[in-house]
């Protein structure tokens, strides 16, 4: 599907049912690729607590459980588990100094500008929401051995990948 007049085609709930029912689409051929194990990403970069009425994203994130469970049941075998992008850079904005980060508001690069000298010390490199190199690391990380993938981490799929063959 075109993104070309998306708002104007589908209202946001349907268009959040859309996406649900492709990312299950998408799952089931790589299910018949062999694929047995799945992260599917969370879109959310906000927490439940900041989201008000009609918040689309929110609906996505509180929807996806379940259809991951009825796919569960539905391909024998399979693993999921949902990588949370908001906890992942939630526990990075709330301890940076921890990862060696210090600038967690400003960009390290700004458009027709120099880059900054050290992006380590930055989380967003650019205006557009993209994180820096040390950003994603630690993201990363979070999903496989951390809190951000549930109800798995990166590393126990991996694990379960062994046993199961």
């Amino acid at each position: 599907m075109s993104t070309e007049n998306v708002t104007n085609k589908y209202r946001p709930r349907d268009y959040t049912d859309y996406l649900l029912d492709e990312t299950s689409g998408h799952i089931k051929i790589l299910y018949e690729l062999g694929a047995r194990n799945f992260v599917v990403l969370g879109i959310s970069m906000r927490g439940p607590h900041n989201f008000t009425e009609g918040c689309e994203s929110r609906y996505y994130a509180d929807e996806l459980p379940q259809r991951l469970q009825k796919l569960h049941s539905e391909l024998f075998s399979s693993i999921f588990t949902i990588y949370d992008v908001y906890k992942a850079y939630n526990k990075i904005t709330r301890n940076p100094q921890k990862y060696g980060i210090t600038n967690t508001q400003e960009p390290c690069y700004v458009d027709h500008g120099p880059v900054c000298p050290d992006r380590s010390k930055y989380l967003k490199f650019d205006q557009c929401t993209h994180q820096t190199q040390i950003a994603y690391e630690i993201a990363a990380k979070e999903c496989f051995n951390g809190a951000a993938c549930s109800p798995y981490t990166i590393s126990q799929l991996a694990k379960a990948a062994i046993i199961n063959h």
